[in-house]
């Protein structure tokens, strides 16, 4: 095995993954389950790197930014014209990645996502405070990832910066899941007072 803790982590995070969207519906369950299917095939490069599973791995995230953005979008202010922006991105992102392979490109993929979910998390405060709370933290917590993925920070030899970042990245999923169920009970609350 080329990274064992680095697949082993990934792997975690897949498995959380998944759990999660076996517990949510709609566009948030696709978010969850291609970052699972992101971090499975991520695990299985670690494993045994290829170029296959490497662009498994970097569509996976695409796809899981794009139901993300659908899923903030749809929950907060119902823009079509967000979503149909998210597959247009979703679709340079493809051509994109086609010829290259940085981890950087998934970086700025799902950087840019994360942000534009905050932007519609943090115009719905008001209405929605707890579901804001957990999403703005959850993105807050994948920023600290991507800037320990950035900086290469690692606490141990054996635990380099690729685990460490699975790890918080698995804690800003949980996060996201708990902004993703608070949201549908804001919502239905909303729904029920009009």
């Amino acid at each position: 095995m080329a990274e064992p803790t680095t697949a082993i982590t990934d792997f975690l995070m897949a498995a959380v993954a998944f759990v999660l969207a076996a517990r949510i519906a709609g566009f948030w369950r696709l978010t969850f389950l291609f970052t699972g299917l992101a971090a499975l095939a991520g695990g299985v490069f670690h494993s045994m790197p290829s170029e296959i599973v490497w662009k498994i791995t970097v569509y996976s995230v695409g796809l899981a930014t794009f139901f993300l953005v659908a899923a903030a979008s749809r929950a907060t202010f119902g823009f079509r014209l967000l979503t149909a922006i998210a597959a247009a991105e979703l679709i340079a992102y493809a051509i994109w990645m086609a010829t290259h392979d940085g981890f950087i490109y998934v970086i700025i993929d799902y950087g840019s996502g994360m942000l534009c979910v905050a932007i519609l998390y943090a115009f719905s405060f008001r209405a929605m405070p707890r579901a804001a709370k957990l999403v703005l933290a959850g993105i807050g917590v994948a920023a600290i990832g991507a800037a320990v993925q950035a900086t290469r920070f690692s606490i141990h030899p054996r635990f380099n910066f690729n685990d460490l970042y699975h790890v918080i990245q698995i804690v800003s999923l949980i996060l996201l899941y708990r902004g993703a169920r608070a949201t549908a009970i804001s919502r239905s609350t909303i729904s029920a007072s009009v």
